[in-house]
C-alpha cells in the first residue's frame, strides 16, 4: 500500500473489506490520527481487551493499524497503536 501523505491508498482485498464494513471499522476510528492502547479504547467500543486485541492484530496484519510506541513498565511493555495513516483511500 503505497502511502500518499497523511492518506494511504488500500487496494489489498482484505483492507478494503474491513473497511467498507461499518461494523469492523468502529474498531479503526478510534486509533486513526491518534496513540492509542488496547485499554484505553476497549471500553469505548463496548469490547473486553482481549476480544479487540484480536481485532487490533487483525488490523495490524491488514497494515491498517501499526505500533507507534512501547511504554516500559514492570513485565511486560504496553504496546501503543496508531492507524497506518490518518485517512485511507480506497
Amino acid at each position: 500500500m503505497p502511502t500518499l501523505g497523511p492518506t494511504r491508498r488500500v487496494d489489498a482485498p482484505g483492507a478494503v473489506a474491513f473497511l467498507l464494513d461499518l461494523s469492523s471499522l468502529r474498531y479503526l476510528l478510534p486509533f486513526l490520527g491518534r496513540e492509542r492502547t488496547v485499554s484505553e479504547v476497549a471500553p469505548e467500543v463496548g469490547l473486553s481487551p482481549n476480544s479487540l486485541l484480536y481485532r487490533v492484530r487483525r488490523m495490524c496484519a491488514l497494515g491498517l493499524l501499526e505500533v507507534a510506541r512501547l511504554e516500559p513498565r514492570r513485565g511486560r511493555s504496553v504496546k501503543v497503536f496508531r492507524s497506518s495513516a490518518e485517512g485511507f483511500f480506497i
